[in-house]
């Protein structure tokens, strides 16, 4: 179906942030939306992409909280940041947070399947590597890097140049 994608971000922030007191008990942060107003619907199945959305904003969620539980910046303000633009003919989504970063050591594995840095019982190993077959199988890019935290981005084709 034809998706709003700014719409997307918002339903899985939304739940994200409702999950938030069980997934993360006494955890808080902020979201900071920067949205795209001339965004075109997107052809996609809504509720995997919506998966692949609400997995990055978790993930964002745990580096924020593990940053946050070591101390090492006593006034850490954790911030996550969404957003979505058109380029090129793609809908970028761009899921940044100011967290832990990913390790340049992991950075090569992190979407192989079963791959997971998380202690047992806290990850599968599954959610990146999903979240990039999700996105290839749209006909789209997943890709992650290191910017004072970690950035993935998420190009989707959406047919307007």
């Amino acid at each position: 179906e034809n998706v709003n994608i700014n719409r997307l971000c918002d339903e899985a922030i939304n739940f994200c942030f409702h999950a938030m007191p069980a997934n993360a008990p006494g955890f808080n942060c902020r979201i900071v939306k920067e949205y795209s107003e001339d965004l075109p619907e997107v052809n996609m199945a809504r509720s995997e992409v919506s998966r692949v959305i609400l997995n990055l904003l978790n993930n964002a969620v745990y580096a924020l909280r593990q940053k946050k539980q070591s101390g090492s910046e006593p006034d850490f303000d954790p911030v996550i940041t969404v957003t979505t633009r058109q380029e090129k003919g793609k809908a970028v989504i761009i899921n940044r947070d100011n967290g832990t970063g990913i390790p340049e050591k992991v950075m090569e594995k992190i979407f192989v399947p079963f791959f997971t840095t998380k202690p047992p019982n806290e990850g599968t190993g599954l959610g990146l590597s999903m979240s990039f077959d999700i996105i290839k199988a749209h006909g789209g890019v997943l890709t992650a890097r290191n910017q004072n935290g970690a950035v993935f981005e998420i190009r989707l084709p959406c047919g307007d140049s």
